[in-house]
């Protein structure tokens, strides 16, 4: 951090103050001049390593604008501003910068406004479960399912979950989100178990901020234990980000879970740090290929056979997430990918359709 400053303030020379506000934020007061050719030139600066006791860091940077008189004259309202202009920025990638407007205030109180109403959802049922089918092409036989949050706001209608889960992210609410749909996910298959049916692997996405609280691998365990559920059906998603942030600690949780016979899946593979410098040393059992890959998947045929490749070598299975055509069904067949993910056999859906559609 000092680092940092010293780098801003010689950006700004006498020109200007910069001050660290707290954590990674600093606050720089330039007079009425071209800021947005200064904040171009912080970025660039950035783009270059920091040394730091002989190491080099790579940093970046995400700047918010507000100006004396345009945007309000009074100072604390400026900071506000500023404020949410860099939280815009963050959202749009690292390395850049924003200029504030009114728009954006909006968006922030209807933030806040889905936040509130959020954790108003919890506690009125508003959450659902909906089921999309994972299956096995050359037998045309469902092999599990991932369960997926939807949320039907009681005069909003569906909120997609592109919205509602960033704003869960960014509260810490995605903690309460994850163990509600875990307990969830618990009851329905204690009530498949109880009636009797031929019960498949359900998998549940989770995050970094769940997998590093304190109780989260006593929570799983307990949960399992309170339905009475063997740890066979259940697979929990990760990222490969998830991973590679907290390698040693994740592995190390992912393991006491694996022991209760959960399975680990590596989401959106081929995305993130895909490398076979970490892969072997996870305590993983399945690689799903994006759906990136898939949508053009003539042209990454050999990235996706080198997933498959990967994953058979280290005795992991792999699927394919994202399939919408026969054509791409067929080709990763011949590729050597049978379990796919997709619209081409179902969107997700909600509980009783899924039930109705495959317990017969």
């Amino acid at each position: 951090m000092i680092e940092v400053g010293k780098k801003l303030q010689n950006l700004i020379n006498d020109s200007g103050i910069t001050s660290r506000l707290g954590g990674d934020e600093f606050l720089i007061l330039v007079p009425h001049t071209d800021v947005t050719t200064l904040a171009e030139q912080i970025i660039q600066t950035f783009r270059s390593p920091l040394s730091v006791n002989g190491y080099e860091v790579l940093l970046t940077a995400s700047m918010g604008i507000a100006s004396y008189p345009e945007h309000s004259t009074n100072t604390n309202d400026l900071y506000k501003y500023a404020d949410i202009a860099m939280y815009h920025s963050k959202e749009n990638g690292a390395n850049s910068f924003s200029v504030y407007n009114e728009e954006m205030a909006e968006e922030t109180l209807n933030k806040l406004g889905l936040e509130s109403d959020l954790q108003k959802a919890l506690d009125n049922r508003e959450l659902l479960l909906y089921f999309q089918p994972k299956v096995h092409t050359a037998e045309d036989k469902l092999t599990g399912s991932e369960v997926l949050l939807r949320w039907n706001h009681p005069e909003k209608g569906f909120i997609p979950p592109n919205v509602f889960i960033p704003i869960a992210e960014e509260s810490g609410m995605i903690v309460f989100l994850e163990k509600f749909v875990f307990n969830e996910v618990c009851k329905v298959l204690s009530k498949w178990k109880e009636s009797g049916k031929d019960i498949k692997r359900v998998s549940i996405n989770i995050s970094l901020i769940s997998i590093l609280q304190e109780d989260f691998a006593s929570h799983i365990i307990s949960t399992l234990e309170e339905y009475k559920i063997e740890g066979h059906f259940l697979e929990l998603e990760i990222t490969e980000r998830i991973v590679m942030k907290n390698e040693d600690d994740v592995n190390c949780i992912l393991q006491t879970l694996r022991e209760k016979g959960i399975h680990i899946s590596i989401d959106d593979f081929g995305t993130g740090y895909s490398s076979l410098s970490y892969i072997d040393k996870l305590n993983v059992d399945i690689l799903k290929i994006d759906q990136s890959f898939i949508r053009n998947i003539e042209s990454n045929r050999e990235v996706i056979t080198a997933i498959i490749f990967l994953a058979k070598s280290l005795k992991m299975k792999v699927i394919a997430e994202g399939v919408e055509t026969k054509k791409q069904i067929q080709l990763l067949k011949e590729l050597g990918c049978e379990d796919v993910q997709g619209y081409y056999y179902s969107p997700p859906i909600p509980l009783k359709d899924f039930e109705s559609s495959y317990f017969h």
